[in-house]
């Protein structure tokens, strides 16, 4: 990887946007299959926090009831 950027912006048509991306250097299949088992860690990690979030609201409706 070369280089990252992130940029955010407020459009009163649409709201809040945040743009993100990385400058890599390669072919784009190159790039994508060394990029690969990242993106299935984030997966991985991103489903591990929703069913944890997801358990613990429902625990706190369950208190609440």
């Amino acid at each position: 990887m070369l280089g990252y950027y992130n940029e955010a912006r407020s459009l009163k048509s649409v709201g809040n946007l945040l743009f993100w991306g990385v400058i890599a250097e390669g072919e784009p299949h190159e790039v994508a299959a060394a990029l690969k088992p990242l993106s299935e860690r984030l997966v991985a990690w991103r489903a591990f926090l929703f069913n944890n979030l997801a358990r613990q609201s429902s625990g706190l409706i369950a208190n609440f009831s």
